[in-house]
């Protein structure tokens, strides 16, 4: 699972404001312009989760969700296939409300799911897609993944060991950052799960999280330090020359 800064907490409230401000009144309700179909997941378990679609996924309508681990992410590059694993849910219906860039996704669903997931194609730079889950205790709304802009979504990615995580920190430089001490939580910036000895970790440019001025924190700091508990690599954001990076994070064995 990849962590993103607190994004997901900032989401309902966002939507509230859509929808005091009617974006998402019935009247401005559109037919989806993303392609949604529907698939089976083989060996699927727990609640929501998005996952990169492997390429080798195809036309197929059956996943094993062993195929699936280690892809869970939050972010998504526009252009990219997410398979949706709606765990106990099931869907009722999906609406598109706004223009272009500026889409909000809405799933209606309800309990009583059996296996099910969606594959969703087509979705756009700035595009968000939400849960509204329907029950006797009224309706919940759950933030599912955004879409970023192609170019400006950075991952990194490789092996880890001797470890359950991998964070990211933005630091001004390397000598800023000193091992022996825990990172500060100031400049906290994403986190994943190892999942089989992988990590793989996203993050937006000029994107969250922000300094107290409002400026995304990676365009004031960008020294990104990827840590573990027993090592850590600095990688310097202004000589990266794709957005696509491998490192591993490898722990030395302990002397005997």
């Amino acid at each position: 699972m990849m962590k993103a800064f607190d994004e997901r907490a900032l989401f309902p409230a966002v939507l509230a404001i859509c929808l005091l401000g009617g974006i998402l009144s019935s009247a401005l309700s559109k037919l989806p312009k993303v392609e949604v179909r529907v698939i089976k997941v083989v060996g699927g378990a727990g609640d929501f989760k998005a996952f990169i679609a492997p390429e080798e996924l195809g036309r197929s309508s059956v996943v094993d969700f062993s195929s699936l681990r280690g892809r869970e992410s939050f972010l998504f590059e526009e252009g990219e296939k997410v398979v949706l694993w709606l765990g106990p849910y099931q869907l009722l219906g999906v609406r598109v409300y706004g223009e272009d860039r500026g889409e909000i996704v809405v799933l209606e669903l309800r309990g009583g799911g059996s296996g099910l997931a969606l594959l969703l194609e087509g979705l756009r730079a700035g595009a968000e897609v939400y849960a509204f889950i329907v029950d006797e205790g009224g309706l919940e709304i759950r933030p599912l993944l955004r879409v970023v802009e192609k170019g400006k979504l950075l991952e990194f990615a490789g092996r880890a060991n001797a470890t359950d995580k991998v964070q990211a920190y933005a630091y001004a430089s390397p000598e800023d950052f000193n091992f022996s001490v825990k990172p500060s939580p100031k400049l906290f910036v994403a986190e994943s799960e190892v999942v089989d000895g992988t990590y793989r970790i996203r993050i937006e440019l000029g994107g969250g999280p922000f300094t107290k001025r409002g400026k995304p924190l990676l365009d004031v700091n960008n020294t990104l330090i990827l840590y573990t508990a027993c090592t850590y690599r600095a990688i310097d954001l202004s000589n990266l020359t794709s957005t696509r990076v491998r490192v591993d994070l490898l722990c030395q064995p302990s002397p005997p």
